[in-house]
């Protein structure tokens, strides 16, 4: 389900060497991840007399007791070694859902039929003196070991087989293979009893209860953050980027700054990442100071720091400088008790435009927008596995509408969960794509936080004729709000000098 793997393609031998010469001169190690028994479409479907249920349309497991699939798995492993002389190989094992289907298997236990996969490919592997690894959720008691059935509906045949005698089976041959664990602190216990060295899978640092006692009471090696998706900046950073960034400190430290201030201090770094990470770095990340300009915006306000379910009232008023850039929040005093720009989602309500022009002209190589939302969207899909169309994938709420003088039209969007979160989100969530602004208080005390949304010029010699905030269609109530907008300048020819 991961077709944005290798581009949705495949890459060669030498692609593969190449890859591996770059990251030996960073001194880093790549641990190939050969998925073996479960998530092996790549023989089961190709060789469908291999597949464990060769009647599905997309079947993902081998037969663990045809030998003709170790032929298979142990040649591509072989290739693999042979290209990156790997200290350690990641075997897989995760979510084994086709277990004892064929009539080979069928009537077999299925714990046995599990462990018996693991130990000859553990055993092939250390001939060659490699480690072994994997997933360990099929040997965690509440996880997978016991199995149950799951229902998809009639799209996938999809169940959990009973794993239950593969710990022990395991544990009697060998301990010397290490452990994946996304069983959370449950798993912790079990690989501690059983003496099995393991690092934390599918790490978030930002969910991590009690950080310093997991480290304490487990023994953990370490974490992995899993990525599922293509090797795509917007992919990359909406899903992994910030997570990986705020748990860097969690895994190559002993000092742990408490949440709200690690959070904070994340929030504001990510602009700078994204400077560095990013193809097209935004105009920002190489502007002077000298060439942001504040605009001035205060005719389009329409609306009071305040509304029925959302109250950003404790904002500060004046000018800021915050996360590298300057803006402005309008005071409500003078302006009528306006300070922000609403727009509607929808025709007909009372008091508020779908759309609203901003008082921005002239040529700018960049606009920031600075923005929060009035509630939470649409929840936002997974971009990396859930949807062919992953810039899709958090809802778009507003646009801004940019007409340059010619007559040409663009947008940037306002995309809940992306480019903006709700008004009491506060530091709870990090963006790649946009700046946290702490700029205030909430009533209960906690900080205020605004987004300042880049959009970059790709025309910067044609001037802008308009800027429009509009209101977009969607399934959810929340509507975006609009506090200030910065802009900068064309870079000047004493820039380079």
């Amino acid at each position: 389900c991961h077709f944005g793997v290798a581009g949705g393609s495949y890459i060669e031998k030498d692609d593969l060497a190449h890859l591996k010469n770059t990251a030996d001169m960073y001194g880093l190690e790549i641990v190939p991840e050969i998925q073996s028994l479960s998530h092996t479409y790549y023989i089961a479907c190709a060789r469908r007399d291999l597949a464990e249920t060769p009647e599905m349309a997309w079947p993902d497991s081998y037969c663990p007791s045809n030998e003709e699939s170790y032929k298979v798995l142990f040649d591509i492993m072989d290739e693999y070694m042979e290209v990156l002389n790997p200290g350690r190989v990641h075997i897989g094992h995760d979510e084994w859902r086709a277990g004892a289907f064929c009539p080979r298997c069928r009537g077999k236990d299925t714990g046995a039929l599990f462990a018996d996969d693991v130990l000859k490919i553990h055993a092939h592997l250390k001939e060659r003196g490699i480690e072994t690894w994997m997933w360990g959720d099929h040997l965690v008691d509440w996880h997978n070991r016991f199995g149950r059935a799951w229902s998809e509906g009639t799209v996938v045949r999809y169940e959990k087989p009973d794993t239950t005698t593969a710990r022990d089976i395991i544990a009697a041959h060998t301990s010397d293979i290490r452990i994946t664990n996304w069983s959370g602190t449950r798993g912790d216990e079990v690989f501690k009893d059983l003496g099995w060295k393991f690092i934390v899978g599918n790490m978030a640092g930002t969910r991590e209860q009690d950080w310093t006692a997991r480290v304490r009471e487990s023994g953990l090696l370490g974490g992995e953050i899993s990525s599922w998706c293509a090797l795509d900046e917007f992919e990359l950073a909406k899903l992994n980027i910030p997570e990986a960034a705020y748990s860097i400190n969690l895994l190559w430290s002993d000092r742990y700054p408490e949440k709200e201030k690690a959070m904070e201090h994340m929030a504001f770094e990510l602009a700078g990442i994204r400077s560095r990470l990013a193809a097209e770095p935004p105009a920002s990340a190489n502007a002077t100071p000298t060439r942001f300009e504040v605009l001035d915006i205060k005719s389009a306000f329409n609306h009071p720091p305040k509304g029925d379910k959302w109250d950003l009232s404790g904002l500060k008023v004046g000018d800021m400088f915050y996360n590298a850039v300057p803006l402005h929040i309008g005071d409500p005093a003078p302006t009528g008790g306006n300070n922000l720009v609403r727009v509607a989602r929808m025709d007909g309500i009372e008091g508020r435009p779908m759309e609203v022009e901003l008082p921005v002209r002239g040529r700018w190589a960049a606009l920031v927008f600075f923005q929060s939302a009035t509630e939470k969207g649409r929840p936002t899909v997974h971009a990396g596995d859930a949807t062919h169309f992953p810039r899709e994938s958090s809802e778009l709420i507003g646009f801004y509408e940019i007409r340059w003088e010619d007559g040409l039209v663009t947008s940037h969007p306002i995309r809940w969960d992306e480019t903006l979160a709700e008004w009491d989100c506060g530091l709870s969530r990090m963006y790649y794509f946009t700046r946290a602004i702490v700029a205030g208080t909430l009533p209960d005390g906690s900080q205020a936080v605004i987004w300042g949304s880049e959009w970059t010029n790709t025309r910067p010699d044609i001037a802008i004729e308009s800027v429009k905030m509009v209101g977009a269609n969607g399934l959810s109530s929340s509507e975006p709000l609009l506090f200030g907008v910065t802009a900068i300048e064309k870079p000047r020819v004493e820039d380079y000098r």
